[in-house]
Parts: C-alpha cells; sequence; structure tokens
C-alpha cells in the first residue's frame, strides 16, 4: 500500500520526516533529506531533498528544498533549487523560484513567479523570468 493518494514522482522517495494526517506542528522543520507533511504545520521547512505537501496538508510558513511538489495548502514563499510541482488539488499563496515550475490544471497558485537557472550550491543565477497571474 502506497503512502501517497496519487504518486507525486517517478522515483521512490524516502523521507527522514514525516507530519501525519491528524498532526499538528508549530515550529521549524530542517533536514538533510526530504520531508512530507500531511498533518498542519505552522512555520518553515528547509530540506537538502524533496518536500512533499499532501492533499490533506495546510502549512504556512516558507519552503526551501531541492524539489518541492504540493498536494495541498500552502501560505508562504516557496524556494526550489530544482522543480515546484502543483498538482490538481493544491492552493498556493505565496511567491516562488526555482529552476522550473509545473502546475496542473485545477491548481491555484496566487503569487509571483521567478524561474532562475541556479547552480546547486552557489547563489548564482545565469538567467531570470519573471511572470505573474
Amino acid at each position: 500500500m502506497s503512502i501517497f493518494k496519487s504518486s507525486p514522482t517517478k522515483e521512490n522517495v524516502g523521507f527522514d520526516i514525516i507530519l501525519g494526517q491528524d498532526s499538528n506542528l508549530n515550529g521549524d522543520i530542517e533536514s538533510k533529506g526530504s520531508v512530507r507533511i500531511d498533518g498542519h504545520l505552522s512555520g518553515n521547512i528547509n530540506a537538502s531533498g524533496a518536500v512533499i505537501i499532501g492533499e490533506d496538508a495546510t502549512v504556512k510558513g516558507d519552503i526551501t528544498a531541492d524539489q518541492i511538489d504540493i498536494w495541498g495548502k500552502v501560505d508562504g514563499y516557496m524556494n526550489a533549487s530544482g522543480q515546484i510541482k502543483l498538482y490538481h488539488s493544491s492552493i498556493l499563496k505565496g511567491d516562488i523560484t526555482a529552476n522550473s515550475f509545473y502546475v496542473d490544471e485545477g491548481a491555484v497558485f496566487e503569487g509571483l513567479c521567478k524561474i532562475a537557472n541556479i547552480e546547486k550550491n552557489s547563489s548564482k543565477v545565469n538567467a531570470t523570468t519573471t511572470t505573474s497571474k
């Protein structure tokens, strides 16, 4: 049995931190690995791996990670050295910066989008494009 309602990535992602569906957390999360949120978080996430926000999850805070997949509701700034994906059930209120941005039909995005060719482990930005909705 999968822990995903729908598979967010083709790869199996091992999570170092999982916040369960019936859990509430007020505070920041830092991880050198991947994080999955299925409950309610009021705080920031800083992860070296992927961050997945489940369909029933809510997050009020900023997220910094390699990849961010959102199925639930997020209110905050998103910064990914890789890709940010918004799936059909997602609601994101906040600005994003990423190498690439994917949005499913039905997803809600309210904020500014900055797509930048960011070298990992570097603060150099090679090109930028800014769009807004």
